[in-house]
């Protein structure tokens, strides 16, 4: 299965300056590993198709690049996700612009359908944020299969545990969010990837840079219990070009055991 590595990368439409270099850089570096399945960019800014870096034309042999655009009323908006052309996209779908993209797509070695959510919750906004996982729950309720090979990516501006949040406790969208998050992880068997083999280690995503001492790990990675078995690392990677850090997890190849010889 190799990497799934996802980054807010709060914003990449300053082409003129070193940060946007150093950024594009970096992606390129991600994009370049054999290794990397699934690349999330959220935070992106791209408001239609014309905002798309050099590297999405330098890397269309390699990488599919599936996009939801940032609006006027949502300019902080904009998810871009690259998935690695050893799998065929079968399906994708905006279930909410610039901040909810739906995608299935299977795997060429064993034709295995796996199905991933990216998802870029609006901050500090618990009435925004229960429409979307309302439209994550409704899309896992349409396909009773979905849930069993499911990813859900992304950065979700709450946190469901006092680890995840310097402070030491939940705050207001916290525990509002918690409570329609932490049921449909119930109902549907997702894990938290990174609390699976780390339950008690405390790392933050994201350091405000409006105030310094505010830390949390809003970026996350969900899967459904038929990968936990898979994981083989999960880390957070700091980079100064971003607020948040990168998240990767990487997961063991697939193998499929055919007649014996």
């Amino acid at each position: 299965m190799g990497e799934f590595v996802h980054w807010n990368i709060n914003g990449l439409k300053c082409t003129n300056s070193q940060n946007f270099k150093d950024k594009n850089e970096t992606i390129c570096s991600i994009l370049e590993k054999h290794d990397t399945s699934v690349l999330n960019l959220q935070e992106t800014h791209f408001l239609d198709a014309s905002d798309f870096p050099q590297f999405v034309k330098i890397y269309k042999h390699l990488f599919h690049f599936i996009s939801t655009f940032a609006t006027n009323n949502d300019p902080s908006a904009g998810i871009l996700v690259c998935i690695s052309k050893k799998f065929v996209i079968e399906e994708s779908e905006i279930l909410e612009n610039g901040r909810l993209l739906y995608i299935k797509f299977q795997n060429k070695a064993n034709n295995e359908s796996q199905f991933l959510f990216s998802s870029y919750l609006k901050s500090g906004n618990t009435e925004r944020q229960q429409i979307t996982i309302d439209k994550i729950r409704n899309k896992l309720l349409e396909n009773e299969n979905l849930a069993e090979k499911c990813f859900i990516i992304g950065d979700f501006n709450f946190v469901t545990n006092i680890l995840d949040r310097n402070s030491m406790s939940l705050n207001n969208t916290d525990l509002q969010s918690t409570r329609s998050w932490q049921d449909l992880e119930g109902n549907f068997g997702f894990q938290d990837a990174f609390r699976l083999s780390n339950p008690k280690r405390r790392v933050y995503s994201f350091c405000s840079r409006a105030n310094q001492k505010f830390l949390s790990r809003i970026d996350r990675l969900y899967i459904s219990s038929h990968f936990c078995s898979k994981i083989l690392s999960s880390s957070y990677i700091t980079t100064s070009l971003s607020d948040h850090k990168i998240y990767k997890t990487s997961f063991s190849p697939e193998v499929d055991m055919g007649n014996g010889h």
